[in-house]
């Protein structure tokens, strides 16, 4: 019977010892991911700024909500590993909206093609729009850059 509970509390152990192990892997995941996430997409904002400034259009400002919808879309296309755009619904206060997707090596590569592309620098530089939400994410190397432009009436 001793025994048992040793090994009992033996076991008890590993599997503190585990969890704590795969607690403190999850909280160094975390960090390192919404640090890169974050430092991305104030890369893609000061990219995005610079070609409106660059451009004489006016600048514009973040949308918490807009961005969360990007990021989410922006983690989709990555976990399928394909572009693709979604249904644009106005909301209230809303009066036009705009979107461009797409995925490279860097933020700055994606946002060189944006500008490349007459309908995606037709987004960026349509100076209606005064907010974005901005969604990145990586993945097997590429980035994923989702920017949902929102014009408030």
């Amino acid at each position: 019977m001793l025994t048992n509970s040793r090994n009992e509390a033996r076991s008890a152990a590993h599997t503190r010892s585990r969890r704590g192990i795969a607690l403190v892997g999850a909280v160094v995941a975390f960090c390192l991911l919404s640090g890169c996430i974050e430092n991305d997409q104030a890369s893609a904002l000061s990219a995005l700024r610079s070609d409106r400034s660059h451009n004489s259009v006016r600048t514009i400002s973040l949308d918490a909500s807009a961005g969360k919808s990007a990021q989410a879309h922006a983690a989709g296309m990555a976990t399928r590993h394909s572009l693709y755009h979604t249904t644009l619904h106005l909301g209230p206060g809303q009066c036009g909206m705009g979107e461009n997707v797409g995925f490279g090596s860097s933020v700055a590569q994606v946002e060189r093609a944006f500008m490349n592309s007459a309908k995606h620098r037709a987004n960026i530089l349509n100076g209606t729009f005064d907010h974005v939400g901005l969604g990145v994410t990586r993945s097997g190397g590429q980035v994923w850059v989702v920017q949902l432009f929102i014009d408030y009436c």
